[in-house]
């Protein structure tokens, strides 16, 4: 098992809520369903479900894949730039 100190972690935790926020705000402003995302990148809806609640992260082809279903930059999916594509 690792350990990661509190910072690593406090670091890993602030990229999930920026990623599933990040997710939820394209999602609303597209209109999208959970489904619609779900079957755009070829996952099932729970996949989707556990990245909006911040559960999951994707790995990084699922990343990948969204990013362009989503037409956003891989940046602006993670919280890194607030400029979409």
């Amino acid at each position: 098992m690792v350990l990661l100190s509190s910072r690593k972690a406090a670091c890993i935790m602030a990229t999930v809520n920026k990623f599933k926020d990040q997710l939820m705000l394209i999602k609303t402003e597209q209109h999208l369903k959970t489904v619609d995302i779900a079957r755009g990148i070829g996952v099932s809806s729970r996949i989707i479900f556990y990245y909006l609640s911040g559960e999951k992260m994707p790995d990084v082809a699922n990343l990948i894949k969204l990013a362009d279903f989503l037409d956003c930059s891989l940046d602006f999916l993670v919280g890194r730039d607030f400029k979409e594509k």
